[in-house]
């Protein structure tokens, strides 16, 4: 019997490995193309070379689509936050009438095709004037992340008994001193996870994005598939290894920095519960 589940075991080892490799397998050729000396994508690589990495910081338009990125991802993601944490309570604590009705329209963006987001956004901002501005743009990826926030920060509050909160209020707190008091600090695990996820969000979308900007407003994505429809040479790859890199980094100091890893993963995992 102990043979059979080691075999067992065995086999399923192997295959998560098999998984794993398969997934990151075009990542690794992404990077290791970024070092080609050759002016195409070409694999094996014809020589050694970091021309692309120079070309790439040298390349204005990235630099000026990544500052539009950051920008709009912050302000969605603060807007989010705002919106998405006192949602999150209502919906964690409350027994209000149409409760899964606002649930399920706050988790309809991950249903609607971006492009359709985008379009409908892009009549509404033009008679706003809101198009072609970073305002607008952080509205609409505003639209984008707060699912995240929602679902994160919704299912931590539920893992916290209630209990807690009657019980500051029964010793005088005021309901929103019990909040901060209480709540607060046992959510900022998932807080932080929901912005740090909602941001990644952001910086990703490409298909919104593109209707409802110009030129002057481009964020990274955008710039970086215009340069694909110009270019064939490996300064994307390169671009990519960076931002791979940068994402892989925020991630690892945002574990260190929590401490918590058990409390990470719970938070994680009890966010894909079906409720």
């Amino acid at each position: 019997m102990k043979q059979q589940k080691d075999r067992i075991n065995t086999v399923l080892t192997i295959f998560c490995i098999i998984v794993i490799l398969f997934i990151i397998a075009p990542l690794i050729i992404v990077v290791v193309n970024s070092f080609n000396a050759a002016s195409y994508n070409v694999f094996p690589l014809k020589g050694f070379s970091i021309q692309w990495y120079e070309k790439m910081a040298g390349y204005s338009k990235f630099l000026t689509g990544a500052k539009n990125s950051i920008i709009t991802g912050l302000c969605a993601v603060g807007l989010g936050l705002l919106i998405g944490i006192p949602a999150s309570y209502a919906l964690a604590r409350g027994n209000m009438p149409g409760k899964n009705l606002v649930k399920s329209f706050i988790m309809l963006p991950l249903a609607l095709p971006k492009i359709v987001l985008g379009l409908a956004m892009y009549i509404y901002f033009v008679q706003l004037d809101l198009y072609n501005t970073i305002t607008g743009l952080s509205l609409c990826h505003t639209l984008l992340v707060l699912p995240y926030i929602v679902v994160m920060v919704t299912s931590a509050i539920k893992n916290i008994e209630r209990q807690q909160e009657e019980a500051a209020m029964d010793l005088g707190a005021k309901p929103f001193t019990a909040f901060s008091r209480i709540l607060v600090p046992q959510i900022a695990i998932a807080v932080t996870l929901a912005a740090a996820l909602g941001f990644i969000v952001s910086f990703d979308q490409v298909e919104a994005s593109l209707l409802l900007v110009r030129s002057t407003n481009y964020t990274l994505p955008i710039e970086m598939m215009i340069y694909m429809e110009k270019y064939q040479d490996p300064t994307i790859a390169a671009l990519s290894t960076v931002l791979l890199t940068a994402v892989i980094g925020i991630l690892a100091i945002l574990i260190l920095a929590l401490r918590k890893k058990g409390d990470v993963v719970k938070i994680l995992a009890s966010s894909q519960k079906k409720e």
